[in-house]
């Protein structure tokens, strides 16, 4: 997808002069995402495709990345200097390939989610974060509550009808302790006739 760039932040640390760029770019309607990564490529730079995790939600109408700058002569300084010295009215376009990789849990199974992401890993938690907070405002209160109700009674029914298939633990506790105390019982009866008949 070839796709034009709709706004950009550039983000600088005082103390370690580190460097980091928050792109976005129209989402094409073809685009289709879970949290995952995307290729980008700028062929006034190179031809070189380059992978990032994608921040935006997967509702979202623009596609979001946030960029780490390396090193003066890496593409991704490149990328930063032409975004800056752009001209306000100048249109840029970015070719975007992808999306790849999967979601990083199916959410409509779970009532609670944790994501723990470090390093680049923060991103796609990122993303994740945005597509439950857009769900979670979408929906209204009662709603909610009477899903999440629904969602814990059939967890329960679930794990009921397990039980009465293969038996509840508790089940299972009861009647290897009875063959334990029958089997004893008859070592004790064997013993107690051995020692009768001698």
């Amino acid at each position: 997808f070839k796709t034009r760039v709709t706004s950009f932040t550039t983000v600088e640390g005082t103390k370690d002069r580190s460097k980091m760029l928050i792109l976005k770019m129209k989402r094409p309607p073809l685009f289709m995402f879970q949290p995952g990564h995307a290729f980008l490529q700028v062929e006034s730079i190179d031809k070189t495709w380059h992978p990032f995790s994608i921040a935006s939600d997967p509702d979202s109408n623009s596609v979001e990345f946030y960029i780490e700058v390396f090193g003066e002569e890496s593409w991704t300084e490149c990328l930063w200097t032409k975004l800056k010295n752009q001209d306000k009215h100048q249109t840029m376009y970015i070719n975007l390939l992808g999306p790849y990789g999967t979601a990083l849990v199916k959410d409509s199974s779970y009532t609670n989610i944790v994501a723990i992401g470090t390093g680049t890993g923060i991103v796609p938690c990122t993303s994740l974060l945005k597509q439950h907070v857009r769900k979670m405002v979408m929906m209204e209160p009662t709603q909610y509550f009477a899903e999440r109700s629904e969602q814990k009674k059939r967890n329960i029914n679930i794990i009921g009808a397990e039980e009465d298939k293969n038996g509840s633990l508790v089940s299972h506790l009861v009647s290897s302790l009875k063959r334990f105390m029958t089997s004893n019982q008859h070592q004790d009866l064997d013993e107690a006739l051995k020692a009768k008949s001698a």
